[in-house]
């Protein structure tokens, strides 16, 4: 018999395939009293965790260089987010004042943020509590093991269905790497940077499907549909030749759209239309040439200033924008000078106070 499990689709795509389950929830942490003699051990301990943590993130990032930035992003936010104070120092002043062990140190600060995420109004700024969460449990992998290197990194997933409470950013790269043929969580929503990672790397994906990790089992075969948000376990055939079909008709579409790429784009009463690309960084630049963009729509520059720890001097930004147009070649660039506030904010120890505008 079918079993139909709603979710919420956030990267469209149909994908069929064995189950795999992951289980790496957050594990209970218990506190633990260390002797005095102990607790610079401890801060090596927090420490060396904290430096790997990061080591492993720029180590997905120099992976996949040749993903969209968006994606690059997203990981550099968990590395920014692993040298910031709020996770670096203050679980280490905690161990020292409490004299506590270092699982149990970051934890608290990791609820002490949360916490703080859940008055924001805001949806996505709220939603980014989950970031804190991806970052805590990376930590806490390498403090429980040391040469952590990534969960079923050896496995051969090659086609499978994800099955998993959550996925970070991280996570998300590796199994796409492994050329997995979607995944489906129990949490997130369509402004996760999960659900952000799975559009822009054409992850067939599913979150919000509560409960699906004790509905299907490992290595089942299961129908994941990213765009309605249904996955299907124990189809029977009649209902997995539909699904196929659909399938057969998304690849032929992206092939017959793929033939129009380099064609005008005309109304049937002959009015023009120019399809233009945004971009974040310069590197997005052959994406774009590769989509057949008649040229850039926004170019987003505040990525400038988030992802480096200083600012930009105006030299180097004439000569980025140099790059930008020499390759786009006399095709319009729109350039957005800065757009920074709300879930953006920068402050590169200016003299003067920063203004949190929600908007500049």
């Amino acid at each position: 018999m079918s079993l139909l499990i709603n979710g919420m689709g956030v990267s469209p795509g149909i994908s069929i395939g064995a189950a795999h389950i992951v289980h790496h929830g957050m594990r209970e942490v218990a506190r633990q009293k260390l002797p005095a003699n102990k607790v610079e051990e401890e801060v090596d301990r927090f420490s060396a965790a904290l430096r790997a943590a990061k080591k492993y993130l720029k180590k997905i990032k120099d992976s996949i260089a040749d993903a969209p930035s968006d994606v690059r992003i997203l990981i550099d936010s968990h590395i920014l987010m692993l040298e910031d104070a709020m996770l670096g120092q203050e679980p280490i002043a905690a161990i020292r004042k409490h004299q506590c062990n270092a699982e149990w140190a970051i934890q608290q600060q990791k609820e002490r943020l949360v916490d703080s995420f859940k008055n924001i109004e805001d949806d996505y700024l709220r939603s980014r509590s989950s970031d804190v969460e991806h970052v805590v449990g990376l930590i806490l992998r390498f403090l429980d093991d040391k040469n952590y290197a990534g969960d079923n990194v050896r496995q051969n997933l090659k086609g499978h269905i994800i099955v998993a409470d959550d996925l970070t950013p991280a996570d998300t790269v590796v199994f796409q790497n492994q050329k997995i043929g979607g995944f489906v969580t129990e949490l997130g929503g369509p402004t996760s940077h999960t659900a952000i990672l799975a559009r822009s790397l054409r992850i067939p994906a599913v979150v919000a499907a509560r409960n699906i990790r004790q509905l299907v089992c490992n290595e089942e075969e299961i129908i994941l549909d990213g765009n309605s948000g249904a996955v299907v376990a124990g189809a029977d055939e009649q209902l997995t030749r539909a699904y196929k079909r659909k399938q057969k008709l998304k690849v032929e579409r992206r092939q017959r759209l793929a033939l129009l790429r380099d064609k005008r784009a005309v109304t049937e009463d002959g009015v023009e239309i120019r399809l233009l690309a945004n971009i974040d960084l310069t590197e997005d630049l052959r994406f774009l040439k590769r989509s057949g963009a008649a040229g850039v729509g926004l170019y987003r520059t505040e990525f400038f200033y988030l992802n480096r720890e200083h600012g930009i001097g105006e030299h180097e930004q004439v000569q980025i924008y140099r790059k930008v147009l020499r390759v786009m070649d006399g095709m319009p660039v729109t350039i957005r000078t800065l757009d920074l506030g709300a879930e953006k904010e920068f402050d590169p120890a200016y003299e003067r106070p920063m203004a949190l505008n929600s908007a500049l």
